[in-house]
Parts: structure tokens; sequence; C-alpha cells
């Protein structure tokens, strides 16, 4: 076996202050664990990294991420144990453990908000990018307890309750789920899709839109007329009233099988030509 040397012992102080036995065992390879924690805490009574003094630069880096970052985050970035971190936050700088001002349980969100288990609430909020985090709290094993928003998540259950299905507004209106994805696309609504949940009860992924922009897409759609049926209504040829509601800067699109126009819009447009017609025939017979 080597002795140890001056310049040995320092590169252990170096490697051992700061990353424990991991770092030194590769700074020497040939020696075993005991060998090396027997030199660094009882030869040259070092200290493990994450037991060296706290300084008050990690005081402040804890106080600042106390709130957003879980022990996990915060005890790997200072390269301590959780419990470190966890004793140094409540006992030392008094930070608040569990859940902060304004913020619950998810399994208490979930009761509070009426639904039957976490995983209907935690599509809601995935769909409506609501963040889940860990409560400040010790755990063993890999359960842990999760804190989310509370004005959060009334906001993202209070959205979802005003919107439905696809199926679900085709069924009110009497079409299939299909028919009513046609009206908004045809309408332009952006249609925003429920993520699905892969957890105890499987959810399957789904469109949802607003029922209040279904029910004025769907009065526009039943509301409105072909372009033949604008030419009907208005007693010209069919090109005759494209010419005229593009003159009007209405756009009319290459294939109209799914476009409409509102019969006002029809009649406003006949009445501005015939007017127009009417002004040019007096002025001939001037």
């Amino acid at each position: 076996m080597t002795r140890w040397t001056p310049a040995a012992d320092t590169l252990l102080r170096e490697s051992y202050s700061t990353g424990g036995i991991r770092a030194a065992r590769k700074v020497f390879p040939g020696k075993s664990d005991p060998v090396l924690y027997n030199r660094a805490c009882n030869v040259l009574k070092l200290h493990r990294g994450h037991n060296r003094a706290w300084t008050d630069a990690e005081d402040a880096q804890i106080e600042f991420a106390w709130p957003y970052d879980s022990i996990a985050v915060i005890a790997r970035a200072l390269n301590r144990t959780r419990l470190m971190v966890y004793k140094r936050a409540v006992d030392h700088l008094g930070l608040p453990a569990g859940v902060p001002d304004g913020w619950e349980y998810l399994w208490t969100a979930t009761q509070r908000t009426g639904y039957c288990n976490t995983d209907q609430l935690r599509r809601i909020l995935a769909w409506a990018r609501v963040p889940i985090k860990r409560s400040q709290t010790l755990h063993t094993g890999r359960r842990h307890r999760h804190m989310v928003e509370i004005e959060k998540v009334d906001a993202a259950v209070a959205r979802w309750l005003k919107t439905e299905t696809l199926k679900a507004a085709g069924r009110r209106y009497g079409v299939s789920g299909t028919t009513m994805k046609h009206w908004l696309n045809r309408a332009g609504v952006r249609l925003e899709r429920a993520p699905g949940f892969r957890g105890k009860h499987n959810i399957k992924p789904e469109f949802r839109v607003d029922s209040a922009e279904i029910d004025r897409v769907a009065r526009v759609v039943r509301g409105g007329l072909t372009l033949t049926d604008a030419a009907k209504r208005a007693g010209v040829q069919r090109i005759t009233m494209q010419r005229w509601l593009e003159a009007a800067g209405i756009h009319v699109p290459a294939r109209t099988r799914l476009w409409l126009v509102q019969p006002e819009t029809v009649d406003r447009v006949a009445a501005e030509r015939r007017a127009r017609a009417g002004c040019r025939a007096r002025k001939r017979e001037r």
C-alpha cells in the first residue's frame, strides 16, 4: 500500500470537500472507499460536500428557489441532501413547509372541484397549461404529493365547463361530430385538442370547443346560403352573383362547396347592383 503524501492529501482535500467520496474515487481509483473515508474524515478532519458549512449565498438561493422548485432540485443545485435542505429552509430560514399560500394539494383540488379522481383534473390542467409542482415536503419512496395554484385551477375548470366535445355539440344540433367539425373548419375556428391521459383511468384525447362559439357557428352555417342558392335568391345567374360579391369585396373561393354567404349580405349586394343599374338607365334616358 502506497503511503499518503502531502500532494495526495491536497488532492483528497479538494475532491472530497467538493464532491464527496464519488469525486475522491475518481482521483484515486486504486484506493478503496474505506481507505478514502478514513483518510478524509479521521486524519484530515474533512466534511463531506453536502455537510459543509452553510453560506449566505446558499441561504439566498434557497429563499429564492423555495416557492418555485422542489427540494430535490434545490438539493442538486447546492450539492446537498434533501434532508439538509429541508431542515435548513424550515428550521433555520423559517420558510413554510407543505404548500405555500394560494396553493393546495392536487388531491384537495380534485375533491374541491368535484371530480372523481386526480386523472380527470390532471387532464384539465394539462389542457389549460396549468403547471403541477411538487410540494415542499419530504417523502419516502416513489410517491410524491403535488400542489397546484388555486386561482389557476378554478380558471381552468371554469374554462373547461364552458366547452364541449364535437360529438356532444353535434348531438345538440342533430348532426354527427364529423359534420360539426366541418362547420367549425368552414368558419375558421381553431380546434384545440384536450390531451389524453394514460394513468389508472385511460382517457382518450378529444377536441373541445367553446359552446358559445359552436352556437355562433351553427347559426351562421344553418342560416347561410351557397353560391347557387344566393344566385337563385337574387334572381341572377351563378357567375353573375359571384361577380357581384367579388365587386363588393367578398372573396369567393374556387371551391365553394364549404363556402356560405349570409342572406342579408346577398340582399344588400343585389340591392346595390340594381340601384346602380337603375341610375345608369335613367342617365341614358336623359
